[in-house]
């Protein structure tokens, strides 16, 4: 979040990489809320006599580069910020030749915020927003890195300490204080009979709670229907069932939780004027406890990315089986529109099934690399009919409904023809939109396209043959094409026969 750049210099004939992380600026609004700036004195325990401070490589903790212990990394207090040099070891020159090729464009510095370290004040940073002062951290680790960014992990526990702050302030604010677009983004995937609640409850005077807004809009992105890779989804629902995934819940440990600082938006990171927005994990409209990413919040990067100045193209970083259907068509019609006005590249890595690849099939480019999971076009329901059992028990279930179609499939009924086919034109309809967005994104004819809609995934060699994406290449290739500025032309295959 703050700009920190990264560069090369010859210190004593020893080549240096040199960044610095500045006192008293303010970083780029963290969700739109609030800024933050370090104090000087903030990093007082690692400049003390002894202090071990790492340098390593890109977040990877198996590439050090160096160590205030051992002298191969020296940070200086500076009335400027604090300057941080790395004489990186000989087995680590291709990390000095990335520096000097210009392909490490940042520096990123892991601290944690001590007990007392932190000071808040409303309103007095750029554009009236918040601001949090640090004054007292311990610095953990520094390094170059490839895609400055400010983690989700890093935002969180900032938004947390944000939470707690205006809860305990004498001026806490309330649902009706909240701005036309705080209460978008608040309200955004909770059902209006709850937003009518909420409502009702900021008449009554109750005070805001971030926290009960966003379990509310967690619960229901997890119901209806989805548009994912049957065998990850599988697989997902048993690891919940059995305890070994679990939501993350909030704690009181904002202050001990490590936390990176570096170049970058909340929305998005930069590299050379490519704006790279992550698409991690499945995809459902509001964040969930159980981790993956929010296609609103993908679509407000988008939109940032567009008209942002500085941002000539647009990088979708995939990893994901699918997602909920809710929302995946606005966000993949978000990338359409986007290319009108920039690049944009979408590279799949390991995964890009379903949603997310009904959302890659929008972009100028697709690429993914050599054993990514591509396709999974086409969508499904399951019905179950377990009237033949509940009879076999003894059990006869009577639907009492307004309308020959309400209730139906419910527990222990049978699954009528007339249930079937009102279920499989549900299906036909929804998939009519997925068919529709890939035919025109990846200019398909709809005869060849049917033939690739049976909803198999393939691996990125075979997905390229088949024409689903452009080429196999490794994300740093991809950033690299389009950093260099050149449109790369697409090629679109025809589906191979056997």
């Amino acid at each position: 979040m703050f700009e920190t750049k990264v560069e090369l210099r010859s210190i004593e004939g020893a080549r240096v990489i040199e960044g610095r992380l500045p006192y008293d600026e303010f970083s780029r609004p963290i969700r739109g809320k609030f800024v933050e700036k370090i104090r000087r004195g903030a990093f007082r325990q690692a400049l003390e006599p002894g202090a071990d401070v790492r340098a390593i490589y890109n977040h990877n903790r198996d590439r050090l580069l160096g160590r205030t212990v051992s002298d191969t990394l020296t940070l200086i207090d500076s009335p400027s910020g604090l300057r941080v040099q790395i004489t990186p070891p000989e087995s680590s020159q291709d990390v000095v030749e990335s520096v000097e090729r210009g392909d490490l464009s940042g520096m990123s510095f892991t601290f944690r915020v001590l007990e007392g370290g932190e000071e808040w004040s409303r309103g007095t940073g750029p554009d009236g927003l918040d601001v949090r002062t640090l004054t007292n951290v311990e610095l953990i680790e520094v390094g170059p890195v490839v895609w400055p960014a400010y983690p989700a992990s890093a935002a969180t526990v900032a938004q947390r300490s944000y939470d707690e702050w205006l809860a305990n302030a004498p001026e806490a604010r309330r649902l009706e204080d909240l701005t036309d677009e705080e209460l978008r983004e608040e309200f955004d995937g909770i059902p209006m009979e709850m937003r009518s609640k909420l409502q009702r409850q900021a008449e009554a005077g109750s005070s805001l709670d971030l926290d009960e807004l966003r379990a509310r809009a967690c619960f229901p992105s997890h119901l209806g229907e989805w548009a994912i890779e049957p065998r990850w989804f599988r697989q997902a629902v048993a690891a919940v069932s059995v305890g070994v995934a679990t939501p993350e819940f909030r704690g009181d440990h904002a202050e001990t939780e490590a936390r990176s600082v570096a170049l970058g938006d909340d929305l998005y990171a930069t590299h050379n004027g490519v704006a790279i927005i992550r698409m991690d994990g499945p995809m459902k409209k509001a964040k969930s406890s159980l981790g993956g990413c929010s296609t609103v919040e993908c679509r407000r990067a988008i939109r940032a990315a567009v008209a942002d100045e500085d941002v000539d193209s647009i990088l979708l970083w995939i990893t994901s089986p699918g997602g909920h259907v809710a929302g995946t068509k606005e966000l993949a019609d978000d990338v359409r529109l986007a290319k009108g006005s920039k690049r944009v590249h979408a590279h799949i890595e390991d995964m890009g099934a379903s949603a997310a690849y009904w959302i890659a099939s929008q972009a100028e480019r697709v690429s993914a690399n050599a054993t990514a999971f591509i396709g999974s076009i086409g969508t499904y329901s399951i019905l179950y009919d377990q009237s033949a059992q509940f009879e076999k028990e003894g059990v006869k279930v009577h639907v009492i409904s307004t309308g020959s179609h309400k209730g139906a499939g419910a527990p222990g009924t049978e699954v009528t023809p007339a249930v079937l086919k009102d279920a499989q034109e549900m299906v036909d309809g929804l998939n009519e939109f997925f068919l529709a967005a890939v035919e025109r994104g990846r200019g398909f004819a709809r005869d060849q396209l049917l033939e690739l809609a049976d909803g198999r995934v393939h691996l990125a060699e075979r997905a390229r043959s088949l024409g689903l994406i452009d080429t196999v290449q490794t994300l740093e290739d991809a950033l690299r094409e389009l950093s260099a500025g050149a449109r790369t032309p697409t090629a679109r295959n025809p589906p191979e026969t056997e």
